[in-house]
């Protein structure tokens, strides 16, 4: 698999040019910069188990706009998954996280922090995913959760656009293991990636093709082919 490496000065300063663009930005954020990786909003005054996270989750990967929520907060936000999904215009990846007292609403995009050419692009993703997160989610912590006869209409909605059966493409091989990447350097076993890649299909309502599984791995010899 990919072999990622950690530099910080890269990620500080990204997040140091970062600062200046956000701070010319017509909205108004209240970013906390907690590391170097994620930046933080939070999503209203009186609620401190709910924020908007934004990360660069990888060097050569992924930046990333993430709701971090507790189950109370999660259950009723899942409630209004449709209408999310709708004005977003993609599907998300909703992760109850059992056992854990953070669950997780997530949007991935590719991403490459080396490539400092790309880094203004990066920006203007951030602070337009920032604005879209907090206006559509920050209006429904203030809302009661939706009636079940009104969620079951909106995941029908939901999982008309995505009945066709697909294969898994490149980016969600690498989605899926930078969720299992503890350090850096951390070698992950190919079975154990696709285990994870079913998982997030599952969650979010995605079929794979039956034969998913013989094309991906012939995928990933391709996509990830070391050269020498």
């Amino acid at each position: 698999m990919i072999q990622h490496d950690n530099s910080t000065d890269l990620y500080n300063r990204f997040w140091t040019a970062f600062k200046k663009k956000a701070e010319k930005a017509s909205h108004s954020f209240n970013f906390s910069y907690s590391g170097d990786r994620w930046i933080k909003h939070s999503l209203g005054y009186n609620y401190e188990d709910i924020f908007l996270e934004l990360r660069v989750v990888k060097p050569k990967s992924y930046i990333a706009a993430q709701i971090r929520c507790s189950h109370q907060f999660y259950e009723k936000l899942l409630s209004y998954r449709g209408d999310v999904e709708a004005r977003i215009s993609k599907e998300l990846l909703w992760e109850r996280k059992e056992g854990r007292k953070v669950c997780t609403i997530s949007l991935f995009e590719p991403f490459n922090l080396r490539d400092a050419d790309k880094w203004e692009w990066a920006f203007s993703w951030i602070l337009e995913k920032a604005r879209l997160f907090i206006d559509i989610f920050e209006p429904l912590l203030k809302m009661p959760s939706k009636p079940e006869d009104l969620k079951n209409i909106n995941r029908s909605d939901s999982n008309r656009k995505t009945h066709e059966p697909t294969i898994p493409t490149k980016e969600d091989i690498e989605v899926a293991e930078s969720k299992l990447r503890n350090t850096p350097d951390e070698v992950i076993g190919i079975d154990t990636v696709l285990d994870q890649v079913k998982d997030n299909f599952q969650k979010a309502g995605k079929p794979l093709q039956s034969n998913w599984l013989e094309i991906t791995k012939r995928n990933i010899e391709i996509w990830f082919r070391t050269k020498g």
